[in-house]
C-alpha cells in the first residue's frame, strides 16, 4: 500500500524563556540557520520526500480547522506530525520519514517521547485526536498512551528538543555554514576545525598563544594542532554559547544587551598593546593594507565569470554603474579617510571580528573572540588599529550578517535601478545609534565607515560559492559610497 502522507508541522508551542532569552525568538518555525529558517527547512524537506501536503499549525484554531478537513476528506491519507520543537539532526531525516510514512498501517512513534510530545506517524483517527486534544497536558497524555499501544522505532533521524538550552545551542552551533576549504566537528565538549589551507590554520592556532596574557581574557583557547602533507587543523572548547551574529539576525538584542557587547568589544580594543610608527608611516600602511587590499580583490573579482556578470548586471542596473565605477569613488572616500586618520601605532588586531566570531551571552555579558587572521609570531599579529574596528562596523552598521544569512533582497525600482532591502530594515536604529555614539568618543565616524566601505569592496570575490550575496554586498557598498560622499 502506497499512501499519500501529509505532513503537520505543529508550531502551537512557543519557545520557552530560557530560549528566548538565549535567542529572542517567537516562534520555533522562525528561527534562522544556515541561512533558512526552520520552518522553510521543513518546507523543503517536505518538497523532498514528495509530501501530499504541508499544514503549519500556529493556534487552536488551525488545529481544529485540521482536524475537520481530515474528518471530511482524508480519512486514507498518513500524517506525519512533528512538533515544531522537534528537528531531525540527521540530514535527510524528515524525507525519509515521510517515505516510511507511506507503508505503515497503524500508527508509530519515530522516536521515543520527548518528555511530554513525539514525532510520530499516525491514522486518520489518531492524528484528529491530538489536533484536537487541549493543551500540552491532553498532548502528553495522548503520546504517552500512542507510546504504549503502538510501536516505537529508535531515533534514526537524531531528534533534537529545541527547548532545552543545551541540546539548542548545540543544535545552533552549526548555523554558520563553514567555508568550503574548510570541515568542522564536534566531540562531546571540543569542536575541531580543519582546512587544506595549512597556513591559515597554523596562523589561527597560533593566535592565542603569541599574544600578551592581557588579551587572552578576550580570546578562546586553541589547542591540539596537527598537520600533515595535506590539512591542518586544531581544537577548541565546545561552548554552549551563540554568536552575536545568530541573535543580531533575530533581533535579539535589547539596547542594554547591546550596549554591554559593544563596551566589551572596546574594551578588548584598549586592552590591545600598541607599536608607535607614525602618522606618515601609519598612512603607507594603510594605504597598503586597507586601500591596496580593497584593489586587487576588486580586480580579483573582475577577473572571474562571475565577478564579470555581477559588473554587468551593476553596469544595466547598479545605483552607481558597474564595479569599476563605483572602485574609483570608493577609492576616493578611502584615501580622504586615510589622510582623516590621525593614527600613528599599530596594533595587535583580531583581524575578523564579525559578529559571527564573537561568541556572546547576553544574560552574563561572555565575550570571547573566534576565528582570528591569527598570527604564528607576535611580529605578524600588527596591524592597522581601526581595522578591527571597522570589522566590527560592517556588522553594527552595514547590515553584513543580514546579507550573509540570505536575509535580503534585490529588487528593480520604477527607474529600473537595484534596490536592497535588508529582513525588517536591518540592523535596528537603536543599535546603529549606540555603536556610533561609542565610536564618536574616540574616532571619526567618517574614517571608520571608509575603512567598512573597503571591507564590503573587498569581500566580493571571498563569496562566490555563494553568487547572490555579491549583489547584496555590492548594494551596501553603494549605499556606503552615497552616505560618504554626503558626509565630506
Amino acid at each position: 500500500m502506497n499512501r499519500p502522507v501529509t505532513v503537520i508541522y505543529d508550531d502551537r508551542r512557543t519557545p520557552p524563556s530560557d530560549i528566548n532569552a538565549i535567542i529572542g525568538a517567537t516562534r520555533f518555525s522562525g528561527i534562522l540557520r544556515k541561512r533558512l529558517s526552520l520552518g522553510e527547512e521543513v518546507r523543503r524537506s517536505c518538497v523532498e520526500g514528495g509530501a501530499a501536503d504541508l499544514f503549519h499549525l500556529v493556534d487552536e484554531r488551525d488545529a481544529h480547522h485540521l482536524a475537520e478537513l481530515i474528518e471530511d476528506g482524508q480519512p486514507n491519507h498518513t500524517f506525519l506530525r512533528l512538533p515544531s520543537f522537534l528537528m531531525p539532526a540527521r540530514p535527510g531525516g524528515l524525507p525519509a520519514a515521510i517515505d516510511k510514512g507511506r507503508h505503515i498501517l497503524q500508527s508509530i512513534l519515530l522516536a521515543p517521547v520527548f518528555d511530554d510530545d513525539a514525532a510520530a506517524i499516525l491514522t486518520a483517527p489518531d492524528a484528529i485526536a491530538l489536533l484536537r486534544a487541549r493543551g500540552p497536558a491532553s498532548i502528553r497524555e495522548l503520546a504517552i498512551s500512542l507510546a504504549a499501544e503502538h510501536p516505537t522505532m529508535l531515533d534514526h533521524f537524531g531528534f533534537v528538543d529545541l527547548r532545552r538550552p543545551e541540546a539548542f545551542l548545540a543544535f545552533m552551533s552549526d548555523a554558520t555554514e563553514a567555508r568550503h576549504f574548510n570541515t568542522t566537528a564536534r566531540v562531546g565538549a571540543v569542536f575541531r576545525k580543519a582546512s587544506t589551507n595549512r597556513v591559515k590554520m597554523a596562523r589561527e592556532y597560533g593566535f592565542f598563544h603569541v599574544v600578551p596574557e592581557r588579551l587572552k581574557a578576550f580570546l578562546l583557547p586553541t589547542f591540539d594542532f596537527t598537520e600533515d602533507e595535506e590539512r591542518a587543523g586544531y581544537s577548541m572548547e565546545r561552548l554552549n554559547v551563540p554568536d552575536a551574529a545568530l541573535q543580531f539576525i533575530h533581533f535579539a538584542f535589547d539596547e542594554r544587551s547591546f550596549a554591554t557587547l559593544v563596551g566589551r568589544f572596546f574594551d578588548f580594543l584598549s586592552a590591545r598593546p600598541t607599536q608607535e610608527i607614525g602618522v606618515a608611516a601609519m598612512r603607507e600602511q594603510a594605504e597598503r593594507d586597507i586601500l591596496g587590499k580593497m584593489n586587487e580583490r576588486l580586480a580579483e573579482c573582475l577577473a572571474s565569470d562571475i565577478g564579470r556578470q555581477l559588473d554587468r548586471v551593476l553596469e544595466a542596473s547598479g545605483p552607481l554603474g558597474g564595479l569599476r565605477a563605483m572602485q574609483a569613488r570608493a577609492d576616493v572616500l578611502v584615501r580622504e579617510a586615510i589622510r582623516r586618520d590621525p593614527s600613528s601605532a599599530l596594533a595587535i588586531g583580531h583581524g575578523d571580528p564579525c559578529f559571527s566570531n564573537i561568541l556572546f551571552d547576553r544574560r552574563i555579558g561572555m565575550f570571547r573572540l573566534i576565528d582570528p587572521r591569527g598570527a604564528r609570531t607576535l611580529d605578524e599579529a600588527w596591524m592597522h588599529p581601526l581595522y578591527d574596528l571597522a570589522k566590527f562596523s560592517h556588522s553594527a552598521m552595514g547590515g553584513y550578517d543580514f546579507v550573509n544569512n540570505d536575509l535580503f533582497d534585490c529588487a528593480l525600482d520604477e527607474e529600473l535601478k537595484l534596490q536592497l532591502t535588508l529582513e525588517s530594515g536591518g540592523p535596528p536604529h537603536r543599535s546603529r545609534e549606540t555603536f556610533k555614539e561609542r565610536v564618536e568618543e574616540e574616532h571619526s565616524l567618517f574614517v571608520i565607515r571608509a575603512y567598512e566601505l573597503s571591507l564590503f569592496m573587498s569581500m566580493l570575490p571571498l563569496h562566490m560559492d555563494h553568487p547572490r550575496k555579491l549583489a547584496g554586498f555590492a548594494l551596501i557598498a553603494c549605499h556606503l559610497i552615497q552616505d560618504l560622499e554626503a558626509a565630506r
